[in-house]
This record gives structure tokens, C-alpha cells and sequence, in this order.
């Protein structure tokens, strides 16, 4: 505010107020208030979700992101701080002489929220501890030890969260190391060991594991892997975000991110090298297909290989083509697992690959295993 005159300072915040918000509401969340270069979001009202902590730390860490983008003039890079707390609290209209503040929170929350702001450093997203019980181990957290707030009476851990945790599905995130002995289902269990029997005799299977929320898919898919006779590679597990529907090939992307062990400090020529070694190790034509993946997972080619200047609807048959092959390759050297969790929440890319890749699952050695909620269903089920 020194150094900007008020209409340049206006404009900045605007900006800013625009790249958070879009990140709070990409997320579910709602905008109660702008307290001048504050923001006050809430998530779970008036919109109720199942992972609306979770929600909240992933609009933190966009906005951080989103932020340090910004590119004012005049200005050095900017920071951001997040602090997320969760809690109960009452949620309505403040009427008094002073006027009308509709949609306030009365609760320790709110406070605690803000004092975790405070205390953050720049470019960082913290949270107090009934945060870190809620959402498992979907994110990578650093312990800040106790601190005593101003207002509580009591200490109340801290963590600053790292970065998103790289799992095979949102059960696993959730759950963390707090999984308890499967017990049951033993005619789901049975049929899925049937199936598995089918397939590694050359009768490919599709198997349907439909539920509510909560009523044991991923439980049962968890245990079933882990009886499973197959070795690195075979089992491929790939999961569909609710955050992420809209973004083409996403579980398909994430699940190569992980097979090749893509981490985010690492430079285009040391993912290039990884994405060379994960499909060499598949004796795949890497002159090939390797611009294929590439443009798939964002990757800057060297000049070794010759970049793709297709039409998006010829790049988009290619890629298909391209995915599909690289499953039956896997199946055609041995028995193979491939799982796609949360189908409800598929993008159209992934979808189509799904369909091309459905009536070739027949002739090969592989079962295929979709989970999914009862209000969806592939035109092909």
C-alpha cells in the first residue's frame, strides 16, 4: 500500500481476491467475507460434503499456488497464508442496530482459523489437529509442536501441510494406518477370486461394484488386492477425484505419474528420463509412443524425439489408441488387475478409453474391476 498508488492497489486485489476465490468455490467452498487482504471461507455450509476438510486444504494450497502467480507491477512476489480449523459451529443472520451481517459463524472455529493465519509463514498452509484427524494420510503434513493461542485456554497442535500424499485411491488416503481386519462379504469376495480365476485362464472379466458411500467398495477391492497373486506392475489401480472430473485422462495421468515416480521438484529432462524407463521396461517403441505420453503428461521433449502437430481430434485418437494398446500389452505378457475406483466421477476422456478398452478385456488375461455409486451407470453396463 506504500508503494502503489490506490487504483494500482485496487486492481491488485482485486486480482488476488479473483485467483482465491476461484480456487475456494473450484472446491465447493463459500466466500463469506473479504477483510480487506483477507479472505473468510466456509466449507460444509451452505453446501454439506463428505470431505469438506479435505476441500478446504486443497483450496489452501491452490490459493498459496494461485497467488504466488500473480505478477503485479512494481511489486515483489507475493505471499499468501492459509490457516484451516474444524469444528461445530452456528451459522446465521446477525441482525442488531449496527445492521445486518447475514451468514455468520459464532464458534471457537472461526477464531482458531485465523490464529493459525497468523502464525503461518508465508507461502504456507496450516492446520490445527482436529484438521490433521480428519483427513488422514491424504496429505503430506509437517508437526509444528503445541501452541498455546490467545483465547484458548488450552495448547492445540499445529501441522503445516507439504503437499498432496501420492496414493493408488482416496480410500487409502483416508484411512491412513488405521485399517481395520476385513471381515465379511465373503460372497463378494468369493465372486471377485472367481473372476480372478476366469481371467488368468484367458477369460477376461469385468466386474460392477456398486454401493452407497461408506458401505465397504473400497474396503473389499483393498482386501482383494491383498490376497492377490500378481507381481510389480500387474495390478494397476487408478482413481477417479471428484475434484478433478472435467480434467482429461486424470485417473490414467495420475497412475502414470505414480508408476514412474514423477516428484514435484523434478525438472522436464529427469521426467523425460523417467517416462522413458517405466515404458522401456514395457518394450514399447519409445520413437513412438514416448511423444504420445509426453503430450499427455505435459513433458518437453529433447531433441531425440519429434514433437506432435496433429489435429486435437487426430492427437485425441491417438492417445487412445496409444492407452488401450499399452493395457492389452500389459495383460498379453501375464495375468493383470486393472481397477478404477469411483467411476461416478469419471471424466469423458477416461470414460472413452474405458469403452474402446472393454470389448478387447475378453480376450485377454486380465480382470477388470469398477466401483461406483448407485446413481451411475456406463450406457455399456
Amino acid at each position: 500500500s506504500e508503494r502503489l498508488d490506490p487504483e494500482d492497489l485496487r486492481d491488485l486485489l482485486r486480482s488476488y481476491q479473483d485467483a482465491v476465490a476461484g480456487c475456494i468455490t473450484r472446491y465447493g467452498g463459500h466466500v463469506a467475507k473479504y477483510l480487506g487482504d483477507g479472505v473468510l471461507a466456509y466449507f460444509g455450509w451452505p453446501t454439506a460434503y463428505e470431505d469438506q476438510a479435505e476441500r478446504a486444504v486443497r483450496a489452501g494450497l491452490e490459493a498459496v499456488a494461485a497467488v504466488q502467480g500473480l505478477s503485479p507491477k512494481d511489486v515483489d512476489a507475493l505471499a499468501a497464508r492459509v490457516g484451516v480449523a474444524t469444528g461445530q459451529v452456528v451459522v446465521g443472520d446477525l441482525v442488531g442496530d449496527s445492521g445486518r451481517q447475514e451468514g455468520a459463524v459464532a464458534g471457537e472455529t472461526p477464531n482458531l482459523a485465523a490464529r493459525l493465519q497468523e502464525l503461518a509463514e508465508p507461502n504456507a498452509v496450516l492446520i490445527a489437529e482436529t484438521t490433521q484427524q480428519v483427513i488422514g494420510s491424504t496429505f503430506i503434513t509437517e508437526p509444528l509442536g503445541s501452541v498455546r493461542f490467545k483465547g484458548f485456554q488450552r495448547e492445540i497442535a499445529v501441522f503445516r501441510v507439504v503437499q498432496e500424499r501420492p496414493v493408488d485411491s482416496r480410500f487409502e488416503a483416508a484411512q491412513g494406518d488405521t485399517i481395520v481386519p476385513f471381515v465379511g462379504r465373503v460372497h463378494e469376495f468369493g465372486m471377485l477370486s472367481e473372476r480372478w480365476a476366469l481371467s488368468k485362464s484367458g477369460q477376461g472379466q469385468v466386474v460392477l461394484i456398486s454401493g452407497e458411500p461408506g458401505i465397504g467398495k473400497s474396503r473389499l477391492v483393498d482386501a482383494f488386492c491383498d490376497s492377490l497373486d500378481v507381481i510389480d506392475g500387474q495390478l494397476i489401480r487408478m482413481q477417479c477425484s471428484p475434484y478433478l472430473n472435467d480434467s482429461a485422462y486424470h485417473p490414467i495421468i495420475e497412475r502414470l505419474a505414480r508408476a514412474a515416480g514423477f516428484a514435484p521438484a523434478d525438472p522436464a529432462a529427469e521426467r523425460l528420463r523417467k517416462l522413458e524407463q517405466l515404458l522401456g521396461d514395457a518394450d514399447e517403441e519409445l520413437l513412438a509412443v514416448i511423444p504420445v505420453y509426453a503430450e499427455l503428461l505435459s513433458i518437453s521433449l529433447d531433441q531425440r524425439y519429434q514433437g506432435l502437430t496433429l489435429q486435437p481430434q487426430a492427437l485425441k485418437e491417438l492417445t487412445h489408441k496409444t492407452l488401450v494398446g499399452r493395457f492389452e500389452a500389459i495383460a498379453a505378457r501375464r495375468p493383470a488387475v486393472f481397477i478404477l475406483e469411483d467411476a461416478h466421477w469419471i471424466d469423458p476422456s477416461t470414460q472413452e478409453v474405458l469403452e474402446r478398452l472393454l470389448p478387447r478385456t475378453q480376450a485377454l488375461p486380465e480382470l477388470l474391476i469398477i466401483t461406483h455409486r448407485p446413481e451411475w451407470s456406463g450406457e455399456w453396463a
